[in-house]
C-alpha cells in the first residue's frame, strides 16, 4: 500500500505540473479529445484492471488476518439472512439495523450462493468500488460531450487518497456508497428510470449517512438553481435537502427502537448536551470549538490535507462544462 501511495503522489503532481504548464496541458488534452488511448472499452479496461488490483489487495489482507470485527459483524447478518435469520446479528443480539441502517446487507446474500466464503463478498466490494471510474466517465462525458474530460474524472476517482481507503476498509455497507451514488446520478441524466430506481433503492439502505450526501447535493442544486435564476432546479434541490432531513430522522426513530434505550454512539456526544438539540446550540454558539477540533492538534487535519490532495487534478477540469 506504501508503494501504491507513492505512485498516487506522482500521479497527483503530474496533475498539478499539466495544470501549471499551458502547452503541455494543451497537448494532453488534445490527445485525448482526438481519441489517442481512448478505444470505447477504454474505461472498462481501466475499471477491469482496478478490480483486479483491489481484488488482489483483498486476497492479501483476508490472508493476513488484516480485516477485523466490522468485516465478521456485516457478513454474519449477511450469512444469517440467507439462512432465514433476518438482520438478527449474533455479535449484536439484536437487529443489525440497530447500528447502522443498512438494509442493503440483504442483497448480499445471494452471493454466498454462489461463492459460499467471504472472499465473495470481499471481491463483490472491490467490484462495486472498482466501477466508480467508468460511472465518473460517462457521468462527465455525458454532462459535457468530452472524452478527455471523462478520463480526467475516471482519474480523479481512482487517484483519490480516500479511494483507496475504501478500497482497503473491512467488508462494509458504507463502501457501496460512493459507486452507487455516481451510477445512480449517470443513470438519472440518461433517463433510465428503472435502473435508476433500483440503483437509488439499493444507495437509499446503505447506511444512515447517506440522507447527509443527499442533502449536501440538494443545498448544491438549489444554490447552482438560485444563482442561475433557474426556479424548478432551486425547488428540485430544496426539496431533496428537505427529503433527505426526514428520511434521517425516520432512520434515527427505527433505530431508537430498535435499541430500547441503549446509548450505543449516542453517549459519545453527552458531553455537548443530554438532548440533540442542546448539541446542536452547543456547536452552533461555539463554532471556534468545532474549528479546534478540526484543525488542532496538526494531526487531526489529515482528513483535510488528504481532501486537498484529492483534488489536485481539479485545475484541468473546463469548469462551466463539468459543474451541474
Amino acid at each position: 500500500m506504501r508503494v501504491l501511495f507513492h505512485s498516487v503522489q506522482a500521479l497527483l503532481l503530474t496533475g498539478l505540473l499539466l495544470a501549471v504548464f499551458k502547452p503541455l496541458r494543451e497537448r494532453f488534452w488534445d490527445h485525448l479529445e482526438s481519441g489517442g488511448g481512448t478505444l470505447p472499452w477504454g474505461p472498462w479496461a481501466a475499471g477491469a484492471g482496478m478490480f483486479a488490483w483491489l481484488g488482489f489487495l483483498k486476497y492479501v489482507q483476508f490472508r493476513g488476518f488484516k480485516l477485523p470485527m466490522d468485516s465478521a459483524d456485516q457478513m454474519s447478518t449477511v450469512w444469517g439472512f440467507l439462512h432465514g435469520r433476518g438482520f438478527h446479528n449474533p455479535f449484536l443480539g439484536k437487529s443489525a439495523l440497530a447500528l447502522h441502517f443498512a438494509p442493503i446487507l440483504a442483497l448480499f446474500s445471494p452471493a454466498l450462493l454462489i461463492c459460499p466464503h467471504p472472499l465473495g463478498l470481499f471481491f463483490l466490494q472491490s467490484a462495486s468500488l472498482a466501477s466508480a471510474g467508468p460511472a465518473a466517465f460517462l457521468l462527465a462525458r455525458r454532462k459535457s460531450g468530452s472524452d478527455a474530460l471523462g478520463w480526467l474524472a475516471l482519474a480523479v476517482v481512482y487517484l483519490n487518497p480516500f479511494f483507496f481507503d475504501a478500497a482497503s476498509a473491512s467488508f462494509l455497507a458504507q463502501v457501496f456508497i460512493f459507486p452507487l451514488f455516481l451510477w445512480s446520478v449517470y443513470l438519472f441524466e440518461e433517463g433510465r428510470w428503472r435502473l435508476f430506481g433500483a440503483c437509488f433503492a439499493a444507495l437509499l439502505g446503505c447506511s444512515e449517512q447517506v440522507p447527509f450526501i443527499l442533502a449536501g447535493f440538494g443545498v448544491h442544486l438549489a444554490a447552482a438553481g438560485a444563482l442561475g435564476k433557474k426556479k424548478k432546479k432551486f425547488l428540485a434541490g430544496a426539496f431533496l435537502a428537505l427529503a433527505a432531513a426526514g428520511l434521517w430522522g425516520a432512520e434515527m426513530k427505527l433505530k431508537t427502537h430498535l435499541l430500547k434505550g441503549e446509548d450505543a454512539y449516542w453517549g459519545y456526544y453527552r458531553h455537548l448536551g443530554s438532548e440533540a438539540g442542546d448539541g446542536a446550540a452547543s456547536v452552533l454558539a461555539r463554532p471556534w470549538a468545532l474549528f479546534k477540533a478540526v484543525f488542532w492538534p496538526l494531526s487531526n487535519a489529515g482528513a483535510f490535507g488528504r481532501l486537498l490532495l484529492s483534488a489536485a487534478l481539479l485545475p484541468l477540469f473546463s469548469w462551466s462544462a463539468f459543474l451541474v
